[in-house]
């Protein structure tokens, strides 16, 4: 349950600490990695969306999709 939390604790950090906002857009088993600790670290963000001020209504289909069918 420890490696979930983290997971959304980064997930929250890049969508509500960062500035810009960072959507990462591609979460799945393979891009979470675990340190000897077992903390998780988010990884690979070739699919990773910057949003400024001006696109936080942006909805992104890939996004939406991953979410329904996952």
């Amino acid at each position: 349950m420890s490696i979930i939390i983290g997971v959304v604790r980064g997930l929250a950090h890049l969508h509500h600490k960062c500035n810009p906002t960072i959507v990462h857009l591609d979460i799945k088993p393979q891009n979470i990695l675990l340190d000897k600790d077992y903390t998780p670290k988010l990884t690979d963000f070739g699919l990773a969306k910057i949003l400024d001020g001006k696109d936080e209504n942006v909805v992104c289909a890939p996004l939406f999709f991953k979410l329904i069918f996952v």
